[in-house]
């Protein structure tokens, strides 16, 4: 499938939730260095930020879906910040997370199976055997609880569009 990033008009074969120009535009204003890498690979990982996006949060995002057919969670009617300020089918804040989230992407796995050796775990010790062959993994307590890795910045930034109980995100 060809990169095709959502124009704010709820395309049915959009599978990006920015724009290359966008993510790059973000990081340089912020002076970030760490979003290098050639086109291909950038949105490869906006892809995957999507992804992300759709797999942990879709049900969670305040408002509606704006067209039947649409491909990803947004855009979006009816989203308000708590200052009940329309935010716009296609929220600044969901485009900023899209390219935190794909920053991460490009050298981590952003939802690791166990299987994948959780990539992007804290962790606590590893211990390896050469003869006869052992491989020990310990993380940190509570990482990844229902195998979500936190990562502060993309989630902050997302979770402000998402319904709100008792102070916390809807898990």
């Amino acid at each position: 499938m060809a990169f095709t990033a959502e124009d704010g008009t709820g395309l049915a074969d959009a599978n990006a939730g920015i724009t290359v120009e966008f993510a790059d535009a973000y990081f340089a204003d912020r002076g970030e260095t760490g979003w290098t890498g050639t086109t291909p690979q950038k949105q490869t990982a906006i892809v995957r930020a999507t992804d992300y996006v759709e797999t942990r949060f879709a049900d969670k995002l305040r408002g509606y879906i704006l067209v039947e057919t649409q491909a990803l969670c947004v855009p979006r009617t009816d989203m308000y910040d708590s200052q009940l300020r329309d935010l716009g089918p296609v929220p600044l804040a969901y485009q900023q997370a899209i390219a935190e989230y794909a920053k991460v992407a490009l050298t981590k796995v952003l939802q690791p199976n166990p299987s994948d050796g959780f990539d992007g775990a804290p962790l606590k010790r590893k211990r390896e055997k050469v003869g006869p062959l052992e491989d020990e993994w310990e993380f940190q307590e509570g990482w990844a609880a229902f195998g979500i890795v936190p990562w502060p910045r993309a989630d902050a930034l997302i979770e402000k569009l998402c319904y709100q109980t008792s102070n916390r995100v809807i898990r």
